[in-house]
């Protein structure tokens, strides 16, 4: 994962499914704004513009790291679209690539009261273009499973994030969880067994 000033060390990302492609067939994205027949277009986020796709994860009840925005926008400035039908925001998605040949997706959301509307197909196809023969990495919801799929994502892994299926595991004891302050500096100090 990448690394940046304002959160030292690896930052953390676990959400929903990871998935992987092989590669993107799409054409590369241009610096350009698209604009649409209907008024939608597109662009490259502004710093500020990267906290608003923040508040809509944690909305939709995902658990983005507290860190991860400023980590991918350090990696990547470029990584990060959002949608908008005139100056109104609805959709955003990030497209982070690091390395030469690796990237990550995120933040694939449409506003709820726009979805339906394809905001969220043409800003994903804007994000896959700017991805184009790099492996790509996804955290990613059931609901989508299909979709992501269908642009040649396949289920690597699941996992669980600590938002939406915490829900579903009340009652669960957590007594198996650790706190991290609680874990030994290094491995010489863990108990031999």
């Amino acid at each position: 994962m990448p690394r940046c000033e304002d959160a030292p060390g690896i930052c953390p990302r676990v959400v929903g499914l990871a998935m992987a492609v092989a590669s993107s067939p799409i054409c590369s994205m241009t610096k350009r704004t698209h604009v649409h027949a209907d008024g939608f277009h597109f662009r490259t986020m502004k710093r500020g513009e990267v906290d608003l796709a923040v508040d809509w994860a944690a909305s939709e009840g995902w658990n983005p790291g507290l860190d991860d925005a400023a980590c991918f926008h350090a990696a990547d400035p470029d990584g990060f679209l959002i949608g908008l039908v005139g100056d109104d925001p609805v959709a955003v998605i990030s497209v982070v690539r690091y390395g030469a040949s690796f990237a990550f997706l995120g933040f694939y959301i449409v506003r709820p009261d726009q979805r339906g509307k394809g905001y969220g197909l043409r800003i994903w196809n804007a994000g896959m273009a700017a991805l184009e023969g790099r492996n790509v990495g996804l955290d990613g919801v059931v609901d989508q499973q299909d979709n992501y799929r269908k642009s040649g994502f396949r289920l690597v892994y699941r996992n669980i994030s600590s938002g939406r299926d915490r829900a579903s595991r009340r009652g669960r004891s957590d007594h198996h969880v650790v706190a991290v302050a609680a874990l030994p500096a290094t491995l010489s100090e863990c108990p031999a067994r």
